[in-house]
């Protein structure tokens, strides 16, 4: 596993993706504060404090950080290296598992970068204010971090069972751009409704607690959303080690 890891890690910092899409994400706050300025011209009250930022960007930034995960997971898919690397480990799984770790710590690193993106942005273009406290805030990062963390097992999985990377980047584009949530979910939920039915797709969906977590959500709201990437990580790390057991790797 130290192995693994360390060769995923070296691959990370080595490629070009992986600053871009940092930059995106630091980028996405900027842009929410532009659409937040046009919003505040028009009268319309918004949030316009460094969580109301922070919150109004993390969607799109879930989006990007979604296709550098497939981009980084169906790397090695291009070339005979993969058989070779998942040869020299005792387990398929420990090889799936180094790239799940190893896109966690980066997604540290983009949560860092989201968040400097949102101060910055606060005091570029409003007054600077907070707007939270340390607890709200940690709550809030720490589970959209470990939402990320299950897209990320989502995502390995997808690329593993289809083995290509372009059905797992419409999928994913799919779900983190709220299409799959807008023409599916939200539509069924009114169906339930009607029929007497109460059922929400965020007790089962990672891309619909990354979209509509806000910073004054619940502590049922927020331990409905780290259960449900908590339990991303497990169901699809057992999906994925039988797939990786009954299939050819590449």
């Amino acid at each position: 596993m130290a192995g693994s890891l360390s060769l995923d890690m070296f691959v990370l910092r080595k490629k070009k993706s992986t600053y871009l899409t940092a930059l995106l994400v630091f980028a996405c706050a900027v842009v929410a504060s532009i659409a937040l300025k046009s919003a505040t011209n028009q009268e319309v009250p918004v949030d316009t404090s460094f969580m109301g930022i922070l919150v109004q960007s993390a969607g799109l930034a879930s989006l990007f950080l979604g296709m550098f995960f497939v981009m980084f997971i169906g790397s090695d898919l291009k070339n005979g290296f993969i058989k070779n690397t998942a040869g020299t480990v005792k387990s398929r799984v420990v090889y799936s598992l180094s790239k799940q770790v190893t896109l966690a710590v980066y997604s540290v690193t983009a949560a860092a970068a989201l968040c400097l993106g949102a101060l910055a942005s606060s005091k570029l273009f409003f007054d600077g204010k907070l707007g939270t406290d340390a607890v709200q805030f940690a709550k809030y990062i720490g589970v959209w971090y470990l939402l990320l963390v299950g897209l990320a097992s989502l995502v390995t999985f997808l690329v593993f069972t289809f083995r290509n990377t372009t059905a797992p980047m419409v999928v994913i584009l799919l779900l983190t751009s709220g299409t799959v949530m807008n023409l599916i979910y939200n539509p069924l939920e009114t169906l339930f409704d009607k029929v007497g039915t109460k059922f929400e797709f965020r007790y089962i969906s990672v891309s619909s607690n990354l979209i509509s977590l806000s910073a004054d959500s619940t502590n049922k709201d927020l331990l409905i959303a780290a259960a449900v990437g908590l339990g991303y990580v497990i169901v699809f790390n057992i999906l994925g080690k039988i797939v990786m057991d009954k299939k050819d790797i590449a």
